[in-house]
């Protein structure tokens, strides 16, 4: 429910209404609070009130995710469940649950850089604009087992000295730069603004302007932050500062393509749903394919194939 305590998935799904395609769903709760109706905090409102108490406590027989005694991934529940049971709502958003974009691969799960190859959700295009319930798991298998043959097999060939790239100086620079700082800022810190500027800028529900707003806070971050990263230790092994670093390091480049391919999309498919553009597209379906040229990110679109079964 919104905060006037509408269930607004009336006006979305009127049929399956909160149990609506999880697509579906979280468009409409970040709808609610784009348009000033969403909860104090952000989000929107689940209620149990209707269900009797012992239905309530009935459900961990049934579920498959939590245990007995409302435990669920190292949380307990129950001061949670107890205050639904009195009748209360709670405040619940939408969650980043998977990345769509990724690596683009051939059928042999090679990236186009030699040795490299790539698989499961680090990869590209597999979903379409939409991923199915269940399919991560079949990906992660099939394409895995593609990768991990294509790299063996790759291996056999060629050692590793014999495939050192051009910018192995430059590469190894970037990733120690972080130690080589006795003062800066840590990487945790940055990591959580660009947490935040993805939550803002590619969230359930885009605008060309909040897009834009993140290609600008990012340009600013990337010129006037990234290069201040500093590790607080010195240590090389289990140091959280320089995975952080090292994360920060290559999320701009990801961050960046996922700004400029949402930008370029000015209609609503699948997961990627403008709220300035809320129609679907009637032409051509295509991928974003987003390439480095002369240090600078660009997008470009190709035709989305269909070998097998016609566009719907």
């Amino acid at each position: 429910m919104n905060r006037f305590g509408e269930r607004f998935m009336a006006r979305w799904d009127p049929v399956r209404m909160e149990l609506a395609t999880r697509d579906m769903v979280s468009a409409a709760c970040a709808t609610e609070v784009y348009e000033g109706r969403g909860s104090p905090n952000g989000g929107v409102y689940l209620s149990w009130k209707h269900l009797p108490n012992d239905i309530i406590d009935n459900f961990p027989a049934t579920s498959r995710a939590i245990s007995a005694g409302w435990q669920w991934e190292g949380f307990d529940m129950t001061p949670l469940v107890e205050r639904i049971k009195q009748g209360y709502a709670i405040e619940v958003a939408p969650a980043a649950h998977f990345s769509l974009g990724g690596v683009r691969v051939d059928a042999q799960a090679g990236t186009g850089v030699a040795g490299l190859f790539a698989c499961g959700e680090v990869t590209g295009a597999m979903h379409g604009a939409n991923r199915l319930s269940g399919n991560a798991g079949a990906q992660v298998l099939v394409q895995g087992r593609i990768a991990g043959q294509a790299a063996a097999a790759d291996a056999g060939i060629r050692r590793a000295r014999d495939r050192i790239a051009d910018n192995y100086g430059f590469a190894l620079a970037q990733t120690e730069a972080p130690f080589r700082r006795s003062s800066g800022i840590a990487p945790f810190e940055l990591k959580e603004s660009l947490s935040q500027l993805a939550e803002k800028s590619l969230g359930p529900v885009r605008t060309a302007a909040a897009l834009q707003e993140g290609l600008t806070s990012l340009a600013d971050l990337k010129d006037n932050v990234l290069p201040q990263l500093a590790c607080r230790t010195q240590d090389r092994m289990w140091n959280r500062d320089w995975s952080d670093a090292l994360e920060c390091q290559a999320a701009f480049s990801v961050i960046e393509s996922a700004l400029l391919g949402a930008a370029g999309r000015e209609h609503s498919i699948g997961a990627h749903q403008r709220h300035d553009h809320k129609a679907g597209i009637s032409g051509e379906l295509t991928h974003s394919l987003v390439s480095l040229n002369a240090g600078v990110l660009v997008r470009h679109t190709t035709p989305v194939a269909f070998p097998f079964l016609a566009r719907p």
